[in-house]
């Protein structure tokens, strides 16, 4: 008899789960089973198979324009600006700053550096990583600049890490700035982006950093390098 009652309990619970939408939690492989839940695995299907391709769609078309020429490669990169800054879909905004990395012309420059200053921090880090693979000076000038004034930690640090890979000594004083910032992650990769560009090796030694650039780049040092090396010292 007892044994009776316990499964009849069973199968009720089992009812009810299926009929409040539980299906989707702990018993998601009965998900089948509920008519909603089946109609919400064909839409994300349906969204999924779309936004494919689409981004396949913008890749092809990137590819395009540089096969064609600099005229199509503006054309491009004022369509991406406009999914960058207008389209209701992240993943696609986010496709978009990346390929216009690819594009060497003034128009990507432009919106990836406004990308560099976008709402959403995932478009501001992307955009970061795109301007780091130009070594125009816009491009370094951005980065500069969101080095040392984003509001985002982890995007500033991005920002400094990028600065090492354009080469440019253009990014000499931001980085210098960098050396001294509290955060012991920002005056690390200020020091790696410094060895990639002047070929120095003091590796993770900030202080030699600094030292060096007191003494190499005394006319476009900030002069807080200097001012406040010591303060540097005490928030590490």
């Amino acid at each position: 008899m007892t044994h009776f009652r316990t499964s009849a309990i069973v199968a009720l619970m089992f009812a009810a789960l299926l009929s409040c939408g539980c299906a989707e939690g702990p018993l998601w492989k009965s998900g089948y089973l509920s008519p909603r839940v089946r109609q919400k695995w064909d839409d994300e299907e349906r969204i999924a198979v779309t936004l494919f391709g689409r981004r396949q769609q913008l890749r092809e078309t990137v590819d395009e324009a540089l096969a064609t020429g600099p005229a199509r490669q503006e054309d491009v990169a004022r369509h991406l600006g406009e999914i960058v800054a207008k389209d209701p879909v992240l993943l696609l905004r986010l496709e978009a700053v990346e390929l216009l990395a690819e594009l060497p012309v003034e128009s990507a420059t432009r919106t990836l550096s406004l990308a560099a200053g976008d709402q959403e921090t995932s478009v501001r880090q992307a955009a970061v990583k795109s301007l780091g693979r130009r070594s125009d000076e816009a491009s370094v000038t951005r980065l500069a600049d969101v080095s040392m004034h984003d509001r985002d930690l982890d995007v500033r640090i991005s920002a400094t890490s990028q600065l090492g890979n354009t080469s440019s000594r253009a990014a000499l004083p931001a980085l210098a700035n960098a050396l001294v910032h509290a955060d012991p992650a920002m005056q690390v990769c200020a020091a790696r982006s410094l060895g990639k560009i002047t070929g120095q090796q003091f590796g993770d030694d900030i202080e030699a950093w600094r030292e060096h650039v007191r003494e190499a780049l005394p006319q476009e040092t900030p002069a807080k390098v200097a001012d406040q090396s010591n303060e540097g010292n005490v928030n590490r």
